[in-house]
């Protein structure tokens, strides 16, 4: 079975990642949410795929870019 698959902008994807952490201790300055959104996407195809697409896998990596 395929992974399900988001096509996205990496502005979508600093936005969703935004919007994730808004209400996290510590926010905005804790997180570097540049390079959160660029590790839970990927260039497949010529199109940006969220790869991400659990919560255990989002959340290790904003752990990853903690900057605490």
């Amino acid at each position: 079975m395929k992974d399900r698959e988001t096509f996205t902008t990496i502005s979508d994807a600093i936005y969703y990642v935004d919007m994730a952490l808004s209400t996290s201790d510590g926010y905005p300055d804790d997180y570097d949410i540049e390079a959160i959104a660029n590790d839970i996407t990927d260039w497949r195809d010529s199109k940006l795929v969220l790869t991400a697409n659990d919560d255990d896998s989002f959340w290790n990596v904003v752990m990853n870019h903690m900057r605490k």
